[in-house]
């Protein structure tokens, strides 16, 4: 993969972070100016890059066609957005806007709660950010801190739209088990169909329990 982002202009920098069927590398952009090579760091550039040969059956047919068709359509602040897509034999490769400042998980388990009032400030742009996308009958599906990124200047941008889903009315119901226990509402539990919006709903008030707690709502092992 290393040679096909090198023939796009990038060499990749670090691993951010990995999966079971993809992984997040940071990346220098490449240029060639009056013969010079020069390397220039992009602090806002990453790559996804999705292993065909590892992906699940469903994944290649269902969503991820969802997440391509639909990441590349979002605009706004508090949203990572997709750049740029392309692919080889094998891979797919997602060039996101890269930010700097980790993920809300690491933030709380190094510092703790963060109390009310940044509380407050971060919720108030994750609900911002997926408004937006319920106004459009989009819904993300997989809240969690971990999918909740922070800039150098601290405020948020929500990644990873792998469970996208984009709803034909209002009324449509989604059955695909999505997102981690710990945030999924109970009807997601109960293997029930579900209303993709107000599970959304559900997984902020998780994460805004743990911006002020500190601590998971719910232990996971006895759910």
């Amino acid at each position: 993969y290393r040679a096909v982002l090198a023939r796009k202009g990038f060499l990749v920098r670090n691993t951010l972070g990995s999966g079971s069927y993809s992984k997040v590398t940071n990346l220098y952009f490449s240029k060639t100016l009056f013969k010079i090579f020069i390397l220039v760091p992009v602090s806002l550039a990453a790559v996804k890059i999705v292993d065909r040969l590892k992906t699940p059956k469903d994944y290649q047919e269902k969503f991820m066609p969802r997440e391509l068709e639909l990441w590349p359509q979002l605009k706004h602040p508090n949203l990572v957005a997709l750049l740029d897509c392309f692919q080889d034999a094998r891979r797919v490769y997602m060039l996101l806007e890269y930010v700097p400042g980790g993920d809300a998980l690491q933030y709380i388990q190094k510092n703790g709660a963060i109390g009310e009032t940044m509380a407050r400030r971060w919720i108030k742009q994750i609900v911002d950010a997926v408004r937006y996308l319920h106004d459009r009958q989009i819904s993300h599906r997989d809240l969690k801190l971990e999918n909740i990124l922070l800039t150098e200047e601290g405020h948020i941008k929500i990644c990873d739209f792998g469970f996208i889903k984009h709803q034909q009315d209002h009324t449509e119901l989604s059955r695909t088990y999505c997102g981690s226990r710990s945030y999924a509402a109970p009807e997601i539990l109960m293997g029930r169909p579900y209303d993709p919006k107000k599970t959304d709903v559900w997984a902020i008030g998780v994460i805004l329990y743990i911006f002020v707690f500190g601590n998971m709502p719910f232990d996971e092992t006895k759910v």
